[in-house]
C-alpha cells in the first residue's frame, strides 16, 4: 500500500455559462427553484476568468438563496460562508473551491483548479507535444474509435476530423482547428511557428478538450486511479489509447459511488402509501393512482361491476331476441353494445377522477415527495445543492454521510437520514 492524495479536478477551463450559473434547491414548500447568476461575460470565458463582480447579479443570487432556504439554526452560519467563498473578486472557479474546501477538507480532500496560470505555465511541454502529435493523435482516435462501433459500443465524444484537442482563449476560449496551411482559431489564421509562439508567450490562454484532459491530469500529477460518472467512464474508453502517445500510463477507472439522502419525512410517507425509490424514478402518475385506486370505495366498485354486467347481460338477451326477428341488425347490435360498454367505462372513468380530485392532498403529497427523492425527475447528486441538506441539518450531516456511504458499491444507494442520531 501507498498513500494518495485525493484531488477534486475542477472544470475551470470550461466556457459553458449558462451550464455552471445556476444551481437548485427545494424550497420551504419543497418546490424546486433555481438560483441563477446573471453576470454573463460579454465572450464566452473559462470560468477561471468570470468573477462575480457583478455586483447587481451577486446581490440577486444570493438573495434567491435566502428567500429559497429560509432561516433556520444553521442558516446564518451557511450564509456567511456563502457570501465569504463567492465574493465579488472571486470567480466561479476559486469561490467553488473555497465552499468545498471548508466543507471537505478535513477528510484530505484537496481541490485543484486547472485554470491557475502558473499551472499553464508548467503545461507549455504538453500543449506543445499535444500540436506536435496531430497526425498521431487523429490516428490513434480513428483507430479507437472504429473499434469501438465494431465491438457494439457508441461513440460518447464525437469530434470533428479538424479537432486539435486544444483551445485558446483569443477574444473568447475557442476551439483551435487544423487548416491544410496551419490552424484557425476562430477566425485568425495561425502558422505552427506564430501558434507556437503564441504558447511559448501565453500559456495561460490555453486548454485542452474533452479528449485531452484526462491526459492532461496524468502529466501534471501521478494520476493512479479517477472516479468518474457513467458517461465520464463511457468517453475514457476513447481516451485510453492516447496516453501510450504521451507516454504516460493510463490511470485505474472506476464509477464513482451514487446516492439519494432520503429525510425522514419522506421515509415515512413512502412506508404509508407502499412507494419504492423505483416508483419516484419512474412514472410517478403510476404510483399515484395506485394509491388511489386503494382508497376507493370499494362497495362502488362492486356496485358499477354489478350494473355493468346487468346491463350488458339484459341488453344480449334483447339483441338475441332482435336478430331472431331480422339478422340483418347483426353488426349494428354488436356497434350499440360497444357503445353502451364504452359510455358505462366512461361514466366509470369520470366518477374515478371525482375521487382523485377529492384526494388532491394525497396527490400533492406525493409530488412533493418526488420532489425531495427525486428532485427535477433526476438524481439528487445531479439536480439538487447540498446547501438544501445543511440549512437544514448543519455540517456535521457531512459526517454522517461520510461514515455511511460505500465508495466501493456501484449500486445506486439510499442513505436513511433516521438512521442519523443528532
Amino acid at each position: 500500500e501507498r498513500d494518495v492524495v485525493p484531488i477534486f479536478w475542477i472544470a475551470a477551463d470550461d466556457h459553458d455559462f449558462e451550464e455552471v450559473n445556476n444551481t437548485r434547491l427545494l424550497d420551504r414548500k419543497t418546490e424546486p427553484v433555481q438560483i441563477t447568476y446573471d453576470g454573463k461575460p460579454a465572450i464566452e470565458l473559462p470560468v477561471a476568468e468570470i468573477s462575480f463582480s457583478h455586483a447587481e447579479a451577486r446581490k440577486n443570487a444570493i438573495a434567491q438563496l435566502k428567500e429559497a432556504l429560509g432561516d433556520t439554526d444553521f442558516t446564518p452560519d451557511l450564509y456567511n460562508m456563502v457570501e465569504e467563498c463567492y465574493s465579488s473578486s472571486d470567480t466561479f472557479a476559486t469561490a467553488f473551491g473555497k465552499l468545498w474546501s471548508r466543507l471537505l477538507g478535513k477528510y484530505g480532500l484537496v481541490m485543484f483548479s486547472p485554470g491557475d496560470p502558473e499551472v499553464k505555465r508548467f503545461s507549455r511541454d504538453f500543449f506543445r507535444r499535444t500540436l506536435n502529435k496531430q497526425s498521431d493523435l487523429r490516428e490513434t482516435l480513428t483507430q479507437t474509435n472504429n473499434e469501438l462501433v465494431q465491438s457494439g459500443y457508441h461513440i460518447q465524444v464525437e469530434k470533428s476530423e479538424d479537432a486539435t484537442h486544444l483551445f485558446y482563449n483569443l477574444d473568447g476560449r475557442k476551439p483551435v482547428a487544423r487548416v491544410e496551411d496551419g490552424f484557425m482559431v476562430g477566425e485568425q489564421h495561425f502558422t505552427e511557428d506564430e501558434l507556437l509562439a503564441a504558447l511559448d508567450e501565453h500559456p495561460e490562454k490555453f486548454s485542452p478538450d474533452v479528449i485531452t484532459r484526462p491526459v492532461f491530469q496524468s502529466h501534471l500529477f501521478p494520476v493512479v486511479a479517477q472516479k468518474g460518472g457513467p458517461s465520464e467512464i463511457a468517453y475514457l474508453a476513447q481516451v485510453n489509447p492516447v496516453f501510450r502517445l504521451f507516454h504516460l500510463p493510463p490511470p485505474c477507472h472506476s464509477a464513482r459511488p451514487s446516492a439519494t439522502l432520503l429525510e425522514t419525512r419522506f421515509e415515512k410517507l413512502m412506508e404509508e402509501y407502499h412507494i419504492g425509490f423505483d416508483d419516484l424514478t419512474g412514472d410517478v402518475e403510476q404510483a399515484i393512482n395506485r394509491v388511489l385506486a386503494q382508497s376507493f370505495p370499494s362497495d362502488l366498485e362492486k356496485k358499477f361491476d354489478s350494473l355493468q354486467n346487468d346491463v350488458l347481460e339484459h341488453f344480449n338477451e334483447f339483441m338475441d331476441d332482435a336478430l331472431e326477428f331480422d339478422p340483418s341488425l347483426k353488426d349494428f347490435g354488436k356497434q350499440t353494445r360497444g357503445k353502451v360498454d364504452y359510455a358505462l367505462n366512461n361514466f366509470k372513468g369520470k366518477v374515478f377522477s371525482a375521487h382523485k380530485k377529492r384526494q388532491k392532498q394525497t396527490r400533492e403529497r406525493i409530488y412533493r415527495l418526488q420532489n425531495g427523492v427525486y428532485t427535477n425527475r433526476n438524481l439528487q447528486e445531479r439536480s439538487l445543492n447540498l446547501l438544501y441538506f445543511l440549512s437544514k441539518y448543519g455540517p456535521d450531516l457531512i459526517d454522517f454521510v461520510y461514515r455511511q456511504l460505500d465508495v466501493k458499491q456501484t449500486a445506486h444507494q439510499i442513505i436513511h437520514l433516521s438512521d442519523w442520531q443528532q
